[in-house]
């Protein structure tokens, strides 16, 4: 199954809230003072100069089978820490812990920059722990559409977004010839999982509401390409098969984004 391929578009408006690039590998154990002294070093060169560790109590897998059983001797949690640095003006951090390996960006304004800094926190992390075999490289940009912001307020969902993410705001839904009243629609949030020719993704679409005025509401688009079972392990080792992967998963996230969106939401994002 394949996406239909679209030109590249800049958009002066650009509605992602959030995209994030994630490796993930067997655990590296614990990531010792002086690892971690070493990796900040790198992080401070690259910009990264806001440091936060982020302590959480996770499940062990391995023993959950165990407690399932009765066996309440075993210790089922423990304690992880995810080291994350940030760059606060560009809005880009970089996160690490035990099992993968993270970029994400708030701010984002174009693949080009997202990607030469994924490649250099790829590197100094291969620097300093070497060669990992990965499990799972992912790829997702999280969208969201407020009409306020773009001009469109009032302009129904149909109008901007394409039916497949809309599920019952689309015209008909429920009788013919009826338009559903958003106002009259608590809470959506559609889910699918798609097994594309380059990738598989998980694809959510959800209605939000604002905090402050209950009236406004907002689209998100949420789509996670990614590569697990089909993965090359040994893909930090080959340059070129790195970005051939990545940059795949880019264009299809591109071609998915357009396929969801309408020309006149297209001309209001297009339009600075």
């Amino acid at each position: 199954m394949k996406i239909q391929s679209s030109e590249r578009i800049v958009y002066q408006r650009n509605p992602l809230a959030e995209v994030i690039c994630q490796l993930r590998f067997a655990d590296l154990g614990e990531i010792t003072a002086d690892k971690l002294q070493q990796f900040t070093s790198l992080m401070n060169d690259q910009g990264y100069t806001s440091y936060i560790p982020d302590t959480s109590v996770v499940l062990k897998q391995e023993l959950m089978a165990k407690v399932m059983q009765g066996d309440f001797g075993t210790q089922p949690f423990e304690h992880k820490t995810t080291y994350r640095f940030q760059n606060q003006e560009l809005g880009y951090s970089v996160s690490l812990e035990r099992g993968f390996l993270a970029l994400s960006c708030i701010a984002y304004t174009e693949w080009d920059d997202f990607a030469v800094r994924l490649k250099a926190a790829v590197k100094q992390f291969t620097q300093l722990f070497g060669s990992v075999a990965l499990s799972r490289l992912g790829l997702r940009y999280r969208n969201v559409i407020e009409r306020e912001e773009l001009g469109l307020s009032g302009v129904p969902w149909h109008e901007l977004i394409s039916g497949f993410l809309l599920g019952p705001l689309v015209p008909n839904a429920l009788m013919d010839g009826q338009m559903v009243d958003e106002s009259r629609v608590g809470t959506f949030l559609s889910q699918t999982m798609m097994y594309l020719e380059n990738s598989p993704v998980l694809l959510q679409s959800a209605l939000l509401t604002s905090a402050v005025d209950k009236q406004v509401r907002a689209l998100m688009i949420d789509a996670d390409f990614f590569l697990e079972e089909e993965i090359d392990s040994q893909l930090l080792e080959r340059d070129d098969a790195f970005d051939q992967q990545i940059n795949a998963l880019h264009a299809d996230s591109g071609n998915l984004f357009r396929r969801g969106i309408t020309e006149r939401l297209l001309n209001a994002l297009r339009t600075a």
